[in-house]
């Protein structure tokens, strides 16, 4: 299955149809941001509604995104999914690296970009 970028901005950009201004796309890349006039009546909508006019994301969200979201965590990982991915790093640090007379590897560096805080 496939996610549609443009399904992730619809509740945003008709909102922002509503209030008389547009999303605007951020050049160079496909982040779409919301341009409201500023006088623009919001007492009619909801919280959720002008939180997601202003570019927030609350339609679809369900209870762990909220858990989520209070406790500051934003990548779920599973046992396998650790486990698998170690694998993954074992098999590749043994084709590229080195080994010593006991057959370990050694000499080999995994870097992550992008690793942000480095929970992982």
């Amino acid at each position: 299955r496939t996610k549609d970028p443009a399904a992730d901005h619809a509740r945003m950009d008709e909102l922002c149809r509503s209030l008389g201004g547009e999303t605007v796309v951020v050049p160079g890349t496909s982040v779409r941001t919301p341009s409201v006039p500023p006088d623009a009546d919001l007492s009619s909508l909801s919280l959720e509604d002008i939180i997601e006019a202003a570019g927030g994301r609350v339609s679809g969200s369900g209870p762990l995104a909220v858990l989520c979201d209070t406790a500051g965590l934003y990548e779920v990982w599973t046992r396998e999914y650790v486990a698998g991915l170690a694998s993954y790093l074992l098999d590749r640090a043994s084709e590229i690296g080195k080994h010593n007379s006991s057959g370990d590897i050694r000499n080999v560096t995994i870097l992550d970009l992008g690793a942000g805080d480095g929970i992982l």
